[in-house]
């Protein structure tokens, strides 16, 4: 599947938000922003949140249990290894062929069909360092 499927009004409008917030977000913080552009359930979020993964546009941060936007154009399909700062929260996807050959490698040599993929690195970012900023 490519990034330029269809999307539903509620998913384009989750990715809108999404696209806008300079952290990832949970569904319970999502559902809060866009209860006066009708979303008054938590499955009317989940279901935008499921199609958006499943078409490749945002990834779950598993550490946070939230959601942020692919930055790869294209490919669905790609590792994503995350670095999240602990103090500011801040998420940065890390792209980086050589850890995705060394991820793929790895979880080669042990799986037969691999279904997750999860690489999340936290710790202070070098902004909140500068500060003296700490979690």
């Amino acid at each position: 599947m490519q990034k330029s499927m269809k999307l539903s009004p509620h998913d384009q409008t989750v990715l809108k938000l999404l696209s806008r917030s300079a952290k990832p977000l949970t569904a319970y913080a999502i559902l809060a922003e866009l209860h006066s552009a009708g979303f008054r359930s938590p499955p009317t979020v989940y279901r935008a949140l499921e199609s958006l993964l499943k078409k490749g546009f945002i990834h779950r941060i598993e550490s946070l249990n939230a959601y942020t936007v692919c930055n790869h154009a294209e490919d669905q399909h790609h590792l994503s290894p995350f670095a999240i700062c602990n103090s500011c929260g801040t998420v940065a996807e890390i792209d980086n062929a050589a850890i995705a050959r060394a991820m793929k490698k790895i979880a080669g040599e042990f799986l037969a069909q691999l279904e997750k993929r999860v690489l999340e690195f936290s710790g202070i970012c070098h902004a909140c360092a500068k500060t003296g900023r700490s979690a």
